[in-house]
């Protein structure tokens, strides 16, 4: 629900009647700052609790683990949602860091991002290739899957 929230006032901003404030007011201007890292920090924070959700969901159902629920939960939850939500935080931190020191941005608050940013590259191909092979390898079950 908070993350909801939050991701309706990052891509949408205050309305102009919320809470009786003034028209002019810049907390209800329409945020028109494009795409931002806290704006896709929580559009990823969504998405990973709605792809997580549906896995428990469906996994609570059934009663059982299947390699469909594996697929959402662990590869593509986990693996990828979570993994780049950690990175875009982590870029944001940097940013806010490198904005708080005084004088010129070192070396690293550049490259770090970037470092950042080739890890998370790999990291969903791989996971990719993982989710691929488990759908469509002729695996019997997860189990199987994980054995070998």
């Amino acid at each position: 629900v908070i993350v909801s929230w939050r991701l309706l006032y990052h891509y949408s901003g205050w309305c102009s009647n919320c809470f009786n404030r003034p028209k002019d007011d810049e907390r209800n201007l329409p945020r028109m700052d494009g795409l931002t890292t806290k704006r896709i920090l929580h559009g990823l924070l969504w998405t990973a609790m709605v792809v997580e959700g549906v896995a428990y969901a469906d996994m609570v159902a059934t009663n059982s683990s299947n390699k469909l629920n594996y697929t959402l939960l662990d590869i593509i939850g986990r693996g990828i949602l979570e993994f780049s939500t950690f990175i875009i935080g982590t870029v944001h931190w940097f940013n806010i860091i490198s904005h708080a020191r005084a004088g010129e941005k070192k070396l690293a608050f550049t490259f770090f991002p970037a470092i950042l940013a080739i890890v998370t590259i790999a990291v969903t191909v791989s996971s990719t290739f993982e989710a691929v092979a488990l759908l469509h390898g002729g695996y019997e079950s997860v189990h199987e899957f994980r054995a070998t």
